[in-house]
């Protein structure tokens, strides 16, 4: 059995043990849950009002979850709204601008209409932490929903990182077997790494990750070593600061983590014999969705994303 398969098969039979409730979740009264009646700005206001990443659209006539609503939709918002010359860094002006510049009629981008792009896919709670973690390995699912199989009510929300923040408690039930190094279990992550420059504006910062359908970039100092990183949750903070969109990516990231001694957040950081408990330590402490491979120059060679380590749950490449 390779490295690979051992961990595989140790970390499937640990989920196969365990409720899908298992790891943490908000509370049904604590869920926050978007009425598909609202209208985009409102239905976005209130992911950044509430800090979080997405959350369920309901309809309420016809009593069904229609998906989720996605931080990561505005990314293509802002790109579309930089084109008009008019436009002033706000939510409501940017989806009315960004809107215009698509194919489909204003009056139809609704939330329910970006709910359907992430699907509601569930599990029953009769089911174990195994199948959700099948769930959260398929492509463009970060949150699976845990349902009663007899009220239909939704009953938990659970994410890729509160999976691996509950694996990464448990580590000790697994003993030796999370302690191979990443370069033992074969291709996990991706590359190379869709970065940018640091001196690259914001707006094209953002526009990389549109075009490459991803949810963050590394952004390189001239030296070509990993100087910080921008992901698709930044649009949030990028519209409370009103900052210039030509302003430079390396400078809007050094703004937000002014307080921060070494905005790269080491902790984000590995190499190829990084052991993988630690990894995954790195991913649940930090709180962060990926981390970076990069070689003895601190250059990227890799990106692991937590949904990466979600497929290797359940030995999914």
């Amino acid at each position: 059995m390779s490295k690979r398969d051992e961990v595989c098969s140790a970390l499937a039979s640990l989920l196969k043990l365990y409720p899908a409730t298992a790891p943490k979740s908000p509370s049904p009264q604590e869920m926050i849950i978007i009425p598909s009646s609202a209208t985009l700005t409102q239905a976005f206001q209130t992911l950044i009002d509430n800090s979080i990443l997405s959350a369920p659209v309901y309809n309420s006539e016809t009593n069904t979850f229609i998906g989720f609503l996605d931080c990561r939709d505005l990314v293509a918002f802002c790109v579309f709204a930089s084109n008009e010359s008019n436009w002033e860094p706000s939510l409501e002006d940017m989806i009315n601008l960004g809107a215009k510049a698509t194919s489909v009629p204003v009056s139809n981008i609704t939330a329910s209409y970006l709910a359907k792009r992430h699907p509601f896919h569930y599990v029953y709670a009769t089911d174990t932490l195994y199948d959700v973690a099948e769930r959260l390995a398929q492509p463009d699912c970060h949150r699976v929903p845990v349902v009663d199989k007899t009220t239909g009510e939704m009953i938990a929300l659970i994410t890729q990182s509160a999976l691996i923040q509950w694996i990464f408690d448990r580590r000790d039930a697994l003993c030796d077997v999370l302690c191979h190094r990443l370069a033992d279990l074969g291709q996990i992550g991706s590359k190379p790494v869709i970065s940018v420059s640091a001196s690259t504006p914001i707006i094209d910062a953002f526009a990389v990750m549109d075009r490459h359908r991803i949810s963050a970039v590394g952004v390189l100092s001239p030296q070509g070593d990993l100087a910080a990183t921008t992901s698709s949750t930044d649009i949030k903070r990028f519209l409370s600061r009103r900052v210039p969109i030509s302003q430079s990516i390396l400078s809007f990231v050094q703004s937000l983590y002014a307080d921060s001694f070494d905005i790269r957040a080491p902790l984000i950081c590995v190499s190829k014999s990084t052991l993988f408990d630690n990894v995954i330590g790195r991913m649940a402490q930090a709180k962060v969705h990926r981390v970076f491979v990069v070689d003895d120059t601190d250059r990227p060679v890799e990106v692991v994303s937590i949904t990466d380590i979600v497929k290797l749950l359940v030995n999914r490449k």
